[in-house]
C-alpha cells in the first residue's frame, strides 16, 4: 500500500524539521499525526510579524498562527515539505529562536 510509504516520508521530514529547529535553538517536540509543525515565536515578534521577517531575511514562507484564530499568536506553522532547503537558508541567515 502507498500510504505507510507516505507516512514513512513525513515522518522523516518530520523528524529533520524538528532537529534542524532545535540546533537553532527552538524548543520543539515531535509531533504524532500532522503534515505540521507549530513553533514558538521569539520574543519582540508577533506571529505576522515574523512570518514576514522570515519572508525579508531568509526567503522561508511559514504561517502565522493568528491564520487559524487568535489563539494562534505567538505561534507559527511550517508544513512538512522538504525541509533541506528551508533549514539551509535559515542556518545561513542566522536565524535562531534566541536571535532571530
Amino acid at each position: 500500500s502507498l500510504l505507510p510509504d507516505i507516512a514513512h516520508v513525513y515522518q522523516e521530514r518530520r523528524n529533520e524539521f524538528v532537529q534542524g529547529f532545535r540546533d537553532l535553538g527552538w524548543p520543539v517536540e515531535p509531533t504524532k499525526a500532522t503534515m505540521y509543525l507549530w513553533l514558538q515565536v521569539p520574543s519582540g515578534f508577533t506571529s505576522q510579524a515574523w512570518c514576514e521577517h522570515l519572508i525579508n531575511k531568509a526567503g522561508v514562507v511559514v504561517t502565522p498562527g493568528t491564520a487559524f484564530g487568535e489563539t494562534g499568536e505567538g505561534f507559527f506553522r511550517i508544513t512538512l515539505m522538504n525541509p533541506a532547503p528551508a533549514l539551509a537558508r535559515l542556518k545561513s541567515c542566522g536565524i535562531r529562536f534566541d536571535a532571530p
